[in-house]
């Protein structure tokens, strides 16, 4: 994410000083794209919940970004999962949809 002032995050949802990477007017993007600041939130990840371990497409979202692991929506009864949602929908129509590509 880059702010109107050259801020460069790693993130639009962790647009935080703790976050901030460098300014794009001081540094080139592939050297910020290598600061540790960035390699650090990369791979920094909280652990899978069951539901997603579960998940018949985890080898397609990997459990998502942080943002989406934040917003994964629990109640009482039932998890929910908008990537799992989309991909329950769109992949069994995907060669349908492709025919429309070529």
């Amino acid at each position: 994410m880059i702010e109107a002032d050259g801020s460069v995050y790693p993130c639009d949802f962790y647009c935080l000083d703790q976050y901030k990477v460098g300014n794009i007017k001081d540094s080139k993007f592939s050297d910020l794209r290598r600061q540790a600041i960035v390699q650090e939130f990369l791979t920094s990840r909280k652990g899978l919940s069951d539901y997603c371990q579960q998940c018949p497409f985890l080898k397609i979202c990997h459990g998502g970004c942080k943002r989406m692991q934040d917003a994964m929506y629990v109640d009482e009864n039932q998890e929910y999962c908008g990537y799992q949602e989309l991909l329950k929908y769109f992949l069994p129509k995907i060669n349908h949809i492709l025919e429309y590509v070529h």
